[in-house]
């Protein structure tokens, strides 16, 4: 009776996971791999495809910073931000939390979860919220302006 008792609720978790995946219209896809292909490319340290991401005209509020960077202070401070993931082996996680696309732009919403191992070996989790502006262009969508901010009430471990 307790292994059943136990299967049902594995089951009724995997449901209810599985209720709150987003669904997405193609159009908002097309986006969100832009999003993916943005924290593939953070992890794998690979910092000349991550700043093909990028609009010249961007403005944005990067994380932990007090005040918006444009686009020349993104771009040079990529290195340092890729040096820091590498060093520390953080590795994120994205989720959608919504996606709104409108003939040229297009602006995401995104629960982030970062974890890393510090030097004594204990876990580390961090979690945002981020959002994009993406713009499309001939070459595809491109972020022209962003924000990103810490996500409250998210103090329990996944």
């Amino acid at each position: 009776m307790r292994r059943i008792a136990i299967c049902m609720i594995c089951i009724l978790g995997i449901g209810l996971a599985a209720a709150q995946t987003v669904s997405l219209a193609p159009e908002q896809q097309e986006v969100w791999a832009g999003e993916e292909a943005y924290w593939t490319y953070v992890d794998a340290g690979d910092a000349d495809a991550f700043r093909l991401l990028w609009d010249e005209r961007f403005v944005g509020w990067p994380c932990d910073l007090p005040t918006t960077e444009n686009y020349s202070e993104l771009r040079s401070a990529v290195d340092d931000w890729f040096a820091d993931v590498a060093a520390k082996g953080k590795k994120t996680r994205i989720e959608p939390e919504g996606i709104v696309v409108d003939d040229e732009f297009a602006i995401t919403y995104v629960a982030a979860t970062t974890t890393w191992r510090d030097d004594a070996g204990v876990q580390n989790y961090l979690y945002r919220k981020l959002t994009h502006t993406w713009r499309r262009t001939d070459n595809g969508w491109n972020i022209i302006g962003g924000m990103c901010g810490p996500r409250p009430n998210s103090n329990d471990q996944p």
